[in-house]
């Protein structure tokens, strides 16, 4: 790779490094047929902690919702997630579509002020995005937090 948002100087978004001076991130490789969801997002939520307070937090996870084998876990991950004043919106694919009121997808969303929606075509998953985008620029993150750790809590 040349260049790109994934050259050996990090990932970028409009030219900015998004984590300059933070750690390498880890990669842990799981055997085939394993479903790493709540590691993912951990490591996801453990970079964007880095991130100044003034910075919005938002995690896109797209998934069939399902999570195997994982060294962390959705309560605490949730915890970490409100903690940290990070959202999570969801995609789902697959068995998340099916099962989507019991999905794992929507306890991330709903519990962190996010928002989750199923996928069953490309003009789903296009919409998807734009409504998450959408929600993500919401001004109203700090009320939406305090409203779920209330509920948690």
């Amino acid at each position: 790779i040349i260049s790109g948002p994934f050259t050996a100087n990090g990932p970028v978004i409009n030219g900015i490094p998004v984590n300059p001076g933070g750690p390498p991130a880890t990669t842990r490789v799981a055997p085939q047929g394993t479903k790493l969801l709540h590691d993912a997002v951990y490591t996801a939520a453990s970079a964007l902690a880095q991130r100044p307070g003034n910075r919005r937090r938002v995690i896109l996870v797209i998934s069939d919702g399902i999570a195997q084998s994982n060294q962390h876990h959705l309560r605490d991950n949730i915890e970490y997630l409100l903690d940290k004043n990070i959202q999570v919106f969801a995609a789902g694919l697959d068995d998340a579509f099916i099962w989507r009121d019991l999905n794992l997808l929507a306890s991330y969303a709903q519990e962190t002020g996010g928002s989750a929606c199923y996928i069953h075509s490309q003009t789903a998953l296009e919409s998807c995005y734009a409504q998450s985008a959408e929600k993500a620029r919401n001004p109203n993150l700090a009320t939406n937090l305090q409203e779920t750790a209330t509920k948690v809590n």
